[in-house]
């Protein structure tokens, strides 16, 4: 929007924050007692006013009326000190967005989860605000001396730079980074707070800043069990798969991915097996966010590369991500792979609505990445029970139990982590995008046409 168009928009909220402050004090405007309407807001510079409005205008934001919630920005806006409007609102707002992410740590929210949701459930502006006042806050908590090695990997995953600006500054210094003017700033900042405000407690899959002083915290996470070169290796193959656009050579590169995931896996339990206890590697869980459009079907998708290497995942459809729970080992390349399928599968379903003469029928795509990430599941099990012969072959029948148990100790986790799993019917799918996915499928080489490993 052009500035001038803002400039407008704001004054018209402003003009209208005057009238409704013109007709509290003279009882008009319809709002006097036993007329039905509701009492209007009007701001009021004494004590601790500001955080008042500022609670109202998260409410309505949020939940409530669009309306009532820009007017309360414009109130706020004209609030602050003499030649600084919105100065004041912008300080109250800083620290009361840096509190209520710490507070959603300690219910088990991450970092990138904040930045997710804001952008889900408001926008990319936004999103760049939460970002901000999540890479602050770990300022100013030290997260990037004391949190667990996968949370401070988020915090430099995130769409912004720590800039060092104590949380009272950080709402007025997005606002010049955005252009915005005082109202329509803080009224972003509104649409935040409620949300962030609003959110319901997670489960913990890293440790809360509360528990960072444990001896266990730093090294948590995800990761930790799986070979850098080997997971390079397994990023540059899934890259070029994505990139090249020879259809045999994606094919080539796809392939040989997945080898080493698989073989991977087992050479991990069998080296777990061998050693001290003979314990198994411990199952951890990880989100991962997944963005519409048709994002449950690309869930499905996910789910079923997770299933097929001993993995478990859920759906969270408010929040927009998937918990994706399996043994430190698999983890990892469970989110590879399903990423350079899903790359794939996007590609795929661009060609057969292109063929089909139905390029954007929501319908359509949303059956074919469906039917895909089902047909996909049938040959991912395919190709695992494959390499699992190959490899009793190789070790003996004791690898049998070993598999077992990994997949038995991640349904465990599953059950203690989500006691109350909700299962949804199947929905009616658009047949022509239905039968174009299964045939994309068949046609996606996922390594199982090759009857051995290489080594």
């Amino acid at each position: 929007m052009g500035r001038s168009n803002r400039e407008r928009r704001a004054a018209k909220r402003r003009r209208e924050a005057e009238r409704l402050s013109r007709a509290r004090a003279g009882g008009g405007a319809g709002g006097g007692p036993g007329s039905g309407a509701s009492r209007p807001i009007v701001y009021d510079p004494g004590g601790g006013s500001v955080d008042r409005l500022v609670a109202i205008g998260a409410q309505h934001a949020h939940a409530g009326s669009p309306q009532t919630a820009g007017i309360v920005a414009a109130l706020v806006a004209a609030g602050g000190p003499a030649g600084s409007p919105g100065a004041l609102a912008s300080r109250v707002l800083g620290g009361q967005l840096t509190a209520a992410v710490a507070a959603l740590w300690e219910g088990g929210w991450q970092p990138l989860d904040v930045a997710h949701v804001a952008r889900r459930q408001c926008n990319g502006r936004v999103a760049r605000l939460a970002a901000r006042i999540v890479l602050e806050q770990a300022s100013v908590a030290d997260a990037y001396g004391r949190a667990p090695e996968a949370w401070v990997a988020q915090l430099r995953a995130l769409p912004a730079k720590s800039e060092g600006h104590p949380p009272d500054a950080i709402v007025g210094r997005w606002q010049d980074a955005e252009d915005l003017d005082a109202d329509e700033a803080i009224l972003d900042a509104l649409r935040l707070l409620g949300l962030l405000w609003t959110r319901p407690a997670l489960g913990f899959l890293l440790p809360s800043p509360s528990r960072w002083h444990e001896p266990r915290a730093r090294s948590a996470g995800p990761g930790a069990t799986t070979d850098p070169k080997m997971l390079a290796r397994i990023r540059a193959l899934l890259a070029k798969a994505e990139a090249t656009t020879f259809p045999e050579e994606a094919d080539t590169f796809t392939a040989k991915a997945q080898e080493l995931v698989a073989r991977h896996a087992i050479d991990h339990a069998v080296l777990r097996a061998a050693g001290p206890g003979g314990a198994a590697s411990p199952v951890v869980g990880r989100r991962v966010h997944v963005n519409d459009p048709y994002a449950e079907a690309k869930v499905q998708l996910l789910a079923v590369v997770a299933r097929a290497n001993a993995g478990r995942a859920v759906w969270d459809r408010a929040h927009g991500f998937a918990t994706v729970l399996a043994q430190e080992a698999d983890l990892e390349l469970i989110e590879l792979l399903f990423t350079s399928l899903l790359v794939q599968a996007t590609q795929a379903a661009a060609v057969a609505g292109r063929a089909a003469g139905r390029t954007r029928a929501p319908s359509f795509r949303r059956a074919f990445l469906t039917s895909y990430a089902v047909r996909i599941g049938d040959r991912l099990d395919e190709a695992r029970q494959g390499v699992e012969d190959e490899a009793v072959g190789q070790h003996g029948t004791a690898l049998v139990p070993l598999l077992a148990a990994r997949e038995d100790a991640v349904d465990e986790a599953l059950r203690t982590a989500f006691p109350r799993l909700e299962h949804r019917e199947p929905r009616r799918f658009d047949a022509q995008g239905w039968h174009a996915g299964r045939l994309a499928a068949d046609l996606a080489h996922i390594g199982a046409d090759r009857p051995r490993l290489p080594g």
